[in-house]
Formats: structure tokens, sequence, C-alpha cells
């Protein structure tokens, strides 16, 4: 966790907003029923994406290879696309 934090606050990200960015995807990886090397593959991957500015395909297939895009965390993702406004969402 400590690399992830290193690689998050690399990327731009504030320390105490990468702690809690580690502790927030160690409760996921934990809620998706995975373990630490599965947490810390997202970690690294989102940390490649934080540094790009965006979420690359190879960075989600690492994410579901790990196991980790369960239907709420993709539904989560879509309702903060929407609510930052990168997403519009469908009606239909």
């Amino acid at each position: 966790m400590v690399d992830a934090i290193g690689a998050f606050t690399a990327a731009g990200v504030k320390l105490d907003t990468a702690v809690v960015a580690m502790q927030g995807i160690s409760v996921w990886a934990a809620s998706a029923g995975k373990g630490t090397a599965e947490a810390e593959r997202a970690m690294v991957n989102l940390a490649q994406a934080i540094s790009a500015g965006t979420v690359k395909l190879n960075d989600w297939v690492s994410i579901e290879t790990a196991g980790m895009a369960t239907k709420q965390f993709k539904e989560i993702a879509i309702e903060a696309g929407v609510a930052s406004g990168a997403l519009i969402k469908d009606a239909n």
C-alpha cells in the first residue's frame, strides 16, 4: 500500500487524499471478495490512470481481470461520470 500511495502522490494526488483512496480501494476489494494482490493491482492501475488523466482499456481490463469490476462499482463509476459532466445518462 505504501508503494501505491507513492504512485498516487507522484501522479499529483495529495497525500491525505491518496491515503483515503487506498483505504477505499481496500474496502472495494474486500467487498468484491478479493484480497491484497487484487487491491494492489487496482491501486497500480488507477495510479497510472490518474497520471494519464484517463482510464485506458488496459487499466480497465486489469480491474476486470482482478475480479473487481463488480456491478456496484460500474454503477458508481457511471454515476460519478454523470455527476462530473463527463457522461450523459441515456433515458432509454
